[in-house]
């Protein structure tokens, strides 16, 4: 199973899946990053991704 990362400014939890990662490659590219995995970025910028994802949604994300 993919591992969940918790969304804490929306309190929710996004599986990092292949769909996942599909979103987040278009998000660096949309904000001219360069590829780095989810994880070794700052705390910042991971909170500036799940900020855009929601902006993005999608019908498989999971919530609890």
């Amino acid at each position: 199973m993919p591992p969940r990362y918790y969304d804490e400014g929306h309190s929710d939890y996004h599986r990092w899946n292949d769909q996942e990662l599909v979103f987040y490659l278009r998000w660096e590219a949309d904000t001219h990053r360069e590829h780095r995995d989810f994880g070794q970025r700052r705390v910042e910028e991971q909170r500036e991704y799940w900020g855009w994802r929601h902006e993005h949604q999608d019908r498989d994300r999971d919530r609890h």
